[in-house]
């Protein structure tokens, strides 16, 4: 398995262990490549873990934050890229698009950990 694809799953674990676990997450995280807003096989997947939680939660915004780690103006464009796939993947999964508040962001001196979108569910 590739490293691309072992990130996202890992990020998603990690979620899950930070609340202990048996607790439902409220926040995802999903990875990207350098450069790169396309979604890979497992960050669709992370994808699909998300639209399904969306579904059981029933949360009344979910906020949805592009993040690079660079601050010139690709980085940015970038980042506002990784969050309108994000967006574009939760809509096409069946999310309703109200729900969604897409917002970029800039990690200055960031490293591979900030090429990702952040997925947080409001209450």
């Amino acid at each position: 398995m590739t490293r691309t694809a072992i990130l996202p799953c890992l990020f998603l674990l990690a979620g899950c262990a930070a609340l202990g676990g048996s607790q439902t997450p409220s926040s995802f995280v999903v990875a990207f490549n350098r450069d790169s807003a396309n979604l890979t096989p497992g960050a669709q997947q992370v994808m699909d873990g998300i639209a399904d939680q969306v579904t059981q939660q029933h949360p009344s915004k979910v906020e949805i934050i592009g993040q690079t780690s660079g601050t010139t103006s690709k980085d940015i464009q970038v980042a506002d890229q990784r969050a309108q796939v994000v967006q574009n993947a939760l809509t096409q999964a069946g999310v309703p698009a109200n729900l969604l508040q897409r917002n970029p962001s800039v990690q200055p001196g960031g490293d591979a950990l900030s090429r990702k979108v952040l997925v947080v569910f409001d209450k």
